[in-house]
């Protein structure tokens, strides 16, 4: 998915809500009151979709008046002391239609390395970035250690090994809680911007 390009427009909407976290955490939510009719917005939703995915026809899994869905996939720059690994995380997009009314759910579903496309990466990567608050490096560590471990066994060591090579790069997990920091910051821009400019695309206003 193309990185979407920011562009403040007039604000038509009567009332919106900030992106949220799902109840179970594992995505993210809005709803968003507008002017428009449904037909209106269902038609500035397809604009967007077909000006920020490659082919909009491969990633439309449903398109009804009331609902789209898609499933895409972006790379995610994630930093890990001094590297930047690229990250492709598989992403389900639901656009619900009513009249002066629609709701945005964007959902990862899949990671992998953008190098090693072959290699499943564990999901803590990108859960680890969604939380209400910056975690503290104590419940940060919780969560790590577990991400690595789960890892391990991804790549087919037994819990034993598993544990053994934890132990042997723990020093690594400690020392990445300043990365994770800086991670999380930029994923929640990114969800932001994300939801900005749908948000923008569906007000724009069409003055030729």
């Amino acid at each position: 998915m193309k990185k979407a390009i920011i562009i403040i427009f007039l604000i038509l909407t009567t009332l919106s809500y900030s992106q949220k976290l799902t109840d179970n955490s594992k995505g993210y939510t809005e709803v968003v009151s507008t002017e428009l009719k449904q037909d209106a917005i269902y038609i500035k939703l397809m604009e967007w979709i077909s000006l920020n995915y490659k082919s909009s026809k491969e990633v439309i899994q449903l398109d009804t008046k009331d609902k789209l869905i898609t499933k895409g996939n972006t790379v995610f720059n994630y930093i890990a002391g001094k590297y930047n690994v690229k990250y492709r995380i598989s992403i389900t997009m639901i656009f619900s239609i009513r009249d002066n009314k629609y709701k945005i759910d964007f959902t990862p579903t899949e990671v992998k390395s953008d190098i090693v496309p072959d290699t499943v990466i564990d999901k803590g990567v990108y859960e680890l970035l969604m939380t209400n608050e910056v975690l503290s490096k104590e419940n940060y560590l919780i969560s790590a250690k577990e991400m690595v471990l789960n890892q391990y066994r991804l790549l087919g060591f037994n819990e034993k090994k598993s544990k053994k090579m934890l132990e042997k790069y723990e020093k690594n997990v400690i020392k990445g809680y300043d990365s994770y920091k800086q991670n999380r910051e930029s994923f929640d821009n990114e969800i932001k911007s994300l939801y900005t400019s749908i948000k923008n695309a569906v007000n724009k206003k069409d003055d030729w």
